[in-house]
């Protein structure tokens, strides 16, 4: 399915000029579900998002209130709450305590409600907010028990600063933020099969494996930037922290490559044996290598970008953006490549002006073949959200049917 890094690596050094199109791209998505368009509607004009957010983690996900909404108002969450029983206004009384609104069923309803209780079947309770809430059957079905666990510890997967006036931290940031972001929605995917593990078809796990192509591919390029381009540049003035020299970037590598080589061999096994079987395993598997990776990133993000602040200038850095992009250039890849990197960053018009810079370095004099490129460029970021961002989206859209399946059919309202 995928070459081993060494094997890429030699393919990339006998042909360093491939413009192919490449192989099939699947994957990620830019908050689940936003369009750069919509993202930068969303944005003001110091890049900050002011539009309301899509939730990663399913863990904070809600049927009928999204992370960055305002809660609902007790009182109209009261009332729907008397609808979805089928009791009318005159049969209860609502009152208003601070924060929290009650039910009072006149001792006609209350005698129902008693006797739907016990017999297991819907009732009106207050949660621990005070909010009138439904209460499940006592018995509860082990797919919706395994929805509302959260079972799946998530490592930190927070951004670093990119584009804040700090330039010798973005020596580092500007691709390991590209790492993170696709962290980021790995962790949503498995998460969200995690949860539906007992309805998971596999098509599914196939979506998840085309995801995985582009997300191995840009950790493949990025090792390989960091022997050609970064560590050389960084060689020349700094001696390299120990732990970061390249005996331990080497032994780094290797643990990827085994990580790579064990995910493809548990696609294998999901053709013959159950999904609930192997999933734990790729997850674990997965666990156990991303954690390592995000502390690669931090060590060399805390020990390495002070060192740099000392011993280069900001115009150096500049220089060095231009070896970066001649690199990807010669990447079969480059488009999709330029949309991993450019696609944690909040602000818009700073993705345009990486993308802008890019081919115009590659491209300058060229006229017609200039504005051609311009256009395969455009394609590739069209391509970047059908093929890869939109699988997260499915993998969102699913988590959110079926769990609002799962809850009417546990609280007896399907």
């Amino acid at each position: 399915r995928r070459n081993s890094f060494q094997n890429i690596q030699s393919e990339d050094q006998q042909n360093p000029n491939k413009t192919g199109k490449g192989i099939p791209r699947q994957l990620s998505a830019l908050r689940l579900g936003e369009t750069d368009e919509k993202r930068a509607q969303n944005e003001d004009v110091s890049g900050s998002r002011t539009g309301k957010g899509i939730v990663r983690s399913l863990s904070a996900l809600r049927l009928v209130q999204a992370e960055q909404e305002e809660p609902e108002d007790p009182v109209k969450h009261a009332e729907r709450t008397a609808s979805m029983l089928n009791v009318s206004p005159g049969e209860y009384k609502l009152v208003r305590r601070g924060s929290s609104a009650h039910l009072i069923p006149n001792e006609k309803i209350a005698e129902e409600i008693r006797n739907r209780k016990a017999q297991d079947s819907n009732a009106v309770e207050i949660d621990a907010k005070g909010n009138t809430v439904l209460a499940k059957r006592a018995a509860g079905s082990m797919k919706y028990k395994l929805m509302v666990k959260d079972t799946l510890a998530e490592p930190p997967l927070y951004l670093s600063s990119f584009g804040q006036g700090s330039w010798w931290i973005d020596v580092f940031s500007f691709f390991h933020n590209a790492a993170r972001r696709e962290m980021q929605d790995l962790y949503y995917i498995l998460t969200s099969m995690n949860k539906r593990m007992l309805t998971l078809e596999h098509s599914e796990v196939q979506l998840l494996y085309n995801w995985m192509d582009i997300f191995v591919m840009y950790l493949e390029w990025y090792f390989k930037l960091e022997e050609a381009i970064l560590f050389p540049w960084l060689e020349e003035r700094l001696d390299i922290p120990a732990g970061l020299c390249a005996p331990d970037r080497a032994e780094m590598k290797k643990k990827f490559n085994e990580m790579v080589s064990e995910t493809d061999e548990f696609c294998g096994r999901f053709d013959y044996l159950p999904v609930g079987e192997v999933l734990p395993q790729l997850i674990h598997t997965l666990h156990q290598y991303i954690p390592s990776l995000l502390s690669y990133f931090r060590r060399q993000e805390t020990l390495i970008c002070p060192m740099i602040k000392e011993a280069y200038a900001e115009s150096e850095k500049k220089n060095l953006d231009l070896q970066w992009m001649n690199y990807l250039h010669l990447t079969t890849e480059s488009g999709v490549l330029l949309e991993c990197l450019v696609r944690p960053i909040s602000n818009e018009a700073k993705r345009k002006e990486i993308r802008h810079k890019y081919i115009s370095e590659q491209h300058k004099g060229l006229g017609l073949f200039k504005a051609k490129r311009r256009i395969a460029h455009n394609q590739n970021k069209k391509d970047f959200y059908k093929d890869h961002q939109r699988i997260v989206e499915i993998f969102y859209e699913k988590w959110n049917k079926e769990f609002e399946l799962a809850e009417k059919e546990e609280y007896g309202l399907s």
